[in-house]
């Protein structure tokens, strides 16, 4: 990943710690979703060469693709929501089963989401394309996952 890209990727996590930070109006974290798409869109089409014909074919896809894992993603962001507000209290076993139980749900279905879309991402693209941008999700996830589990304590 080059310099330019790395440095996208470091405005994304900014405002993905920011928007865990600080209590955040719908608003704002729609907008802060929003630059992150923006951002990660950037970083994929800096970084997965594409011809003129697979472009016109691979974005609509994306997009595709993007919202699937986006609705996974809000998923997340209510875990995230419902452990700080029983992090706060005293979190019972009851709820950290249930927190585990929804983790490992959505775990799952990224994975599901992921293997669901490779066959599609392969008919339009080469094998080694569809690689290049698995592993670029999987960067821009993990960086922005690396940062988030940072803010979050160990349950007591």
């Amino acid at each position: 990943m080059s310099k330019t890209n790395a440095m996208i990727l470091a405005g994304v996590v900014v405002l993905a710690l920011a928007g865990t930070l600080s209590a955040q109006t719908d608003m704002d974290l729609a907008a802060q979703r929003a630059q992150i798409q923006k951002d990660r869109n950037s970083v994929i089409a800096a970084n997965l060469p594409l011809t003129t014909e697979q472009t016109a074919t691979f974005w609509p896809l994306y997009k595709e693709y993007r919202s699937e894992m986006q609705k996974l993603g809000d998923r997340g962001q209510k875990l995230i929501t419902d452990y700080a507000a029983g992090y706060n209290t005293t979190l019972t076993d009851e709820q950290a089963a249930a927190l585990l139980k929804e983790y490992l749900s959505i775990q799952q279905e990224t994975v599901a989401v992921k293997q669901r879309f490779a066959p599609r991402f392969g008919a339009i693209l080469p094998a080694r394309s569809v690689m290049r941008f698995y592993q670029l999700e999987s960067k821009i996830d993990a960086t922005l996952a690396a940062s988030l589990v940072e803010q979050i304590p160990l349950a007591k």
